[in-house]
């Protein structure tokens, strides 16, 4: 039930973050008063044995975390005794406000992200219909021509002729599928990373294997990279071998992410033990990020075998700045 002035059991004992100073005995055997944080009055509590009647009061489990009176809160005495009877918490228009307003945001947010999404799909959608248009055999000037000379030919009276419906193409279909898969795949793995040459554990349960993958990875990150983390998940890649298997983890956060991967350069200091020099810390991408990403070190193998020196940046192979 909802804490109120008249359902609160004699012996009550809330959590302590929620115990006021009616729950506190003075020095004398009375309880210490408590003063609405609405119009600072003070609560008066209601004792049988006194003949005091007392002030209807709801307790706000909000931010405010104390009673407050019923009628500076807005409620009738009907409304009152229908929250006594509830279950549910109660937050003072105040604290709903308050988390609304959070709520709100959060929405905000999220639209932004999913129209910003919306609008790459339609721009990634033109550039493919445009492609498409120019790739087809121009045959409007043709048909045209024609059409005029049978016209001039055999001049009939009649409607002028309607344009055709346009018709599925299974080519754009099956391309901008593509791209939705591609997003989807990249959405799944936003917070994950990849660990390579993270040494295993040796523990048979396959629970306190993984427990031992998230504490490893965990001191790892904060002892070399100087880094904060919380790893939610671990999960080891492929069937057991000689070498470590790959090691995916989940971080809490974007920003964690991130963090991560611009310290893990620190992985090669000199002065780490050489195990740890030996690990290094990716991005979970898609299997076609994979291939693009080979393609693209490939293509920096030849050019570094030339003497020049380049590096990838943004997705390309760029010159290295002298």
């Amino acid at each position: 039930m909802s804490r109120t002035k008249r359902n609160r059991p004699e012996h009550d004992t809330p959590p302590k973050d929620q115990r006021n100073k009616r729950d506190k005995k003075g020095l004398e055997g009375d309880s210490l008063p408590s003063n609405c944080p609405v119009c600072c009055n003070v609560i008066v509590d209601h004792d049988e044995e006194k003949g005091i009647e007392g002030d209807d009061a709801m307790f706000c489990e909000g931010t405010c975390n104390a009673w407050i009176h019923r009628t500076c809160v807005g409620l009738s005495c009907m409304s009152y005794e229908e929250l006594s009877e509830q279950e549910s918490p109660y937050f003072c228009p105040q604290c709903t406000s308050s988390n609304q307003s959070k709520e709100i945001e959060e929405l905000r947010k999220l639209v932004n992200s999913l129209t910003s999404e919306l609008n790459s799909v339609k721009l990634q959608m033109l550039q493919l219909k445009d492609q498409h248009t120019v790739n087809q055999p121009n045959t409007t000037q043709t048909e045209s021509q024609s059409s005029s000379e049978t016209a001039t030919a055999n001049p009939s009276p009649g409607p002028p002729p309607t344009q055709s419906p346009q018709t599925f193409n299974p080519d754009i279909h099956s391309t901008i599928t593509t791209i939705l898969s591609e997003e989807r795949e990249k959405e799944k793995r936003q917070l994950n990373l990849i660990v390579h040459q993270l040494t295993e554990s040796t523990k048979e349960d396959p629970q306190s294997r993984k427990s031992e993958d998230i504490d490893v990875s965990s001191k790892l990150i904060q002892k070399y990279l100087g880094t904060p983390v919380t790893i939610t998940n671990a999960i080891r890649l492929g069937s057991k071998g000689a070498k470590p298997r790959l090691l995916k983890i989940s971080v809490s956060s974007k920003r964690e992410k991130g963090m991560i991967l611009k310290n893990c350069v620190k992985l090669r200091n000199k002065s780490h033990p050489a195990d740890i020099q030996r690990i290094y810390i990716t991005p979970d991408l898609t299997p076609k990020e994979q291939q693009e990403n080979k393609a693209l070190r490939s293509q920096l193998l030849e050019l570094n075998k030339s003497g020049k020196h380049y590096k990838i940046k943004n997705g390309k192979v760029v010159r290295r700045d002298k």
